[in-house]
């Protein structure tokens, strides 16, 4: 493993257990900085990354996280679709799927 980016997503445990739902439980954004370091420790190139919509007061907070971690902090740009255009993606999968088990390609 050459490099690891660790989804950062929040600034505290509440706001990332509330926004990603760890199946890990709660002490799972603890661990995650704590793999973070791990990685780091042993030579991984390792950077911690947010999207934008977090808002910038968040992005600041989780900026300071990861530079007490000594990590780089990556902040992603929300990649905002319209509602038609993923509609129309469904659509088009939807179709192609279709397609594929007619032709014998798939498997139902």
């Amino acid at each position: 493993v050459d490099f690891v980016n660790v989804s950062l997503n929040a600034s505290d445990r509440d706001r990332y257990f509330d926004l990603c739902r760890p199946v890990f439980g709660e002490d799972a954004y603890e661990e995650l900085i704590d793999f973070a370091k791990k990685c780091k420790a042993a030579g991984i190139a390792t950077t911690f990354s947010v999207v934008d919509c977090i808002g910038e007061k968040e992005v600041e907070k989780c900026r300071a996280i990861a530079k007490k971690a000594g990590i780089t902090l990556r902040v992603r740009e929300m990649i905002d679709e319209p509602e038609r255009d993923i509609e129309e993606k469904r659509l088009h999968l939807s179709e192609k799927v279709r397609t594929e088990l007619s032709d014998g390609r798939g498997s139902a």
